[in-house]
């Protein structure tokens, strides 16, 4: 039969792990991504006894967290969404100052260049008005380059940030794959007990690889998480991952594509099925808003350029009937163009 003492051991035992535990929730109150845990207690195997079983006391079944699976989903979800919007909408925001900038803005150069074009008109003999719509015929192409220049800037820009994701994303699978072995560590050392604190850590890394792209994640009976991106291609399985990389658009050679290096050396391109994150959103920007502008650019270039030179033919030069006043621009890729008309 246990005595009075033995019971008593046991409050005191347990209720000094629950408030180790109180302890520890308030020394982490501001450590990112800690969830509070509580001390689960259950009642000691109790000793038969002639007149019926007497109780032992009671002890700690489980240390666990205060988590809700279904809201740290939903968390991850929303946060993809959040740097979704906000990268398409920063990138946005800079190709619509530039072109509503008045200085790089072609509504007030092509006004320069038709009342250049109107003074000529009025006195055609006259040298220094040629020379004027000359010079103002060189700054608006100078214009139509300075703008896809920017355009090609901004696409490098997108670029750019990418392969910066992409680092980040390599790193957070590696971690991850390294926190499942952890966790797989852990319980196997605790008789299956949960290693709250890795589990913490292992939410904090999925809330930020989702802040890169959107993910499908699996739990394992073990605490482990196996991660999809795309559409469903394997990141992070266990303690083994596989990373991200960055090639050369196979449609446009500078508009980069995404890809999962899987064994064996080869890479699944996954660029069309990247649905989340802030990588989604200069994906966006980059086929919705930034190559349809360079491609009206261009489109209002050699419009400007037939439409003009047709004209310009049917008049008299100086010394000869008109010829083409604009070269023609050639076209650098299937989609951009480069090289624009120039005055002769």
């Amino acid at each position: 039969m246990p005595s009075i003492l033995n019971i008593a051991t046991s409050g005191l035992l347990a209720y000094q792990k629950a408030l180790s535990t109180t302890g520890h929730n308030i020394a982490n109150v501001n450590t990112e991504g800690y969830s509070r845990q509580v001390v689960g207690l259950e009642a000691r195997a109790p000793t038969a006894d002639s007149g019926g079983f007497v109780g032992a006391g009671v002890q700690t079944s489980t240390i666990q967290r205060v988590y809700d699976n279904f809201l740290g989903e939903e968390l991850r979800v929303n946060i993809s969404a959040e740097k979704h919007f906000e990268s398409f909408s920063t990138m946005s925001a800079r190709l619509e100052d530039l072109l509503a900038e008045t200085d790089r803005g072609l509504s007030s150069q092509f006004e320069n260049f038709f009342t250049a074009l109107q003074d000529v008109s009025n006195n055609p003999s006259a040298i220094p008005e040629r020379q004027v719509l000359i010079g103002e015929a060189n700054a608006l192409a100078l214009q139509f380059r300075q703008l896809d220049d920017a355009m090609d800037a901004l696409n490098a820009q997108v670029n750019d940030q990418l392969q910066g994701m992409i680092l980040e994303i390599n790193s957070i699978a590696k971690s991850l794959a390294q926190i499942n072995n952890d966790i797989d560590a852990a319980r196997a050392s605790a008789a299956g007990q949960p290693p709250n604190d890795l589990l913490d850590q292992r939410d904090v890394l999925l809330a930020r690889l989702s802040e890169y792209t959107g993910l499908v994640t699996t739990f394992q009976d073990d605490g482990a998480v196996n991660v999809l991106v795309g559409s469903g291609q394997i990141l992070v399985v266990g303690n083994q991952y596989q990373q991200l990389s960055l090639s050369t658009g196979d449609f446009d050679p500078l508009s980069s594509d995404i890809n999962v290096n899987v064994t064996g050396g080869t890479s699944v391109p996954i660029t069309d099925s990247i649905t989340g994150g802030a990588m989604y959103g200069l994906l966006r920007f980059r086929e919705e808003v930034l190559v349809p502008a360079r491609r009206e650019l261009g489109l209002l270039a050699v419009g400007m350029a037939e439409t003009f030179n047709d004209q310009h033919k049917l008049g008299l030069d100086v010394t000869a009937v008109g010829g083409d006043f604009l070269t023609p621009f050639h076209p650098r890729s299937p989609t951009i163009l480069k090289t624009w008309a120039t005055p002769r």
